[in-house]
């Protein structure tokens, strides 16, 4: 389950009940109205988040779905999947608009909603057109079995959080690695900051570290 909760007092505000499997992502709409949940029983459920009733089930993934997104504007879902299929539906009524089988499984939206990067377990991450899913580039280099991937908001730059316990930052124009960062035992999650200056990363040891996150010309250890 999810639960929401009201965020000056934490009062529980409402339960979100009725996936079939472990949550692995959640995330508002862009206005705040409704959840997105995904779910390791192979579905994404969007809910009103001011009642908790459940609004749409998407399904179609053939194994657990591990990204769920809203685009930007609201207007559309994104999921990612274990099976390596990264579709986009419509947030309205669950009808799907795109499928990219063996896109990856991990994928994101850029702060204008007109790119996605989608992150495969042997290959590299892909930039891609997000109303027609075509390449646009790729990294130089395979990010060790990307488990995650965020724009900057600027969307000069990506985040991938790799199998082998690193964040690495690259260019999203050109592809190039600009960091690689270690640390925590193993880094679990990353984000970036407001203005792209700073990245946020956390760890398997329950460590949080930010960090400066301006490009460098080569990799750090």
């Amino acid at each position: 389950m999810a639960r929401l909760w009201d965020a000056a007092t934490g009062a529980p505000l409402a339960t979100l009940t009725g996936h079939g499997g472990e949550l692995t992502a959640v995330a508002f709409s862009p206005d705040g109205a409704r959840v997105v949940t995904a779910s390791q029983d192979k579905t994404a459920k969007v809910w009103d988040a001011a009642t908790g009733a459940l609004r749409l089930t998407l399904s179609g993934h053939a194994d657990g779905v591990r990204t769920a997104a809203f685009r930007p504007d609201g207007a559309a879902v994104l999921t990612a999947g274990a099976d390596g299929l990264v579709r986009v539906w419509d947030a309205a009524t669950g009808e799907p608009l795109l499928s990219l089988p063996g896109a990856g499984h991990a994928a994101a939206y850029d702060r204008t909603g007109t790119r996605l990067a989608t992150a495969t377990a042997d290959g590299p991450v892909s930039v891609r057109d997000a109303a027609t899913g075509a390449v646009r580039v790729t990294t130089r280099g395979l990010p060790p079995r990307a488990v995650a991937v965020a724009f900057s908001a600027d969307g000069s730059r990506l985040v991938t959080v790799g199998a082998d316990g690193r964040a690495r930052v690259w260019d999203a124009v050109t592809g190039t690695e600009a960091l690689a960062l270690g640390g925590h035992g193993g880094v679990r999650a990353a984000a970036f900051s407001a203005d792209g200056s700073r990245l946020l990363t956390a760890g398997w040891d329950g460590t949080v570290l930010l960090r400066d996150a301006r490009p460098l010309n080569r990799p750090t250890p």
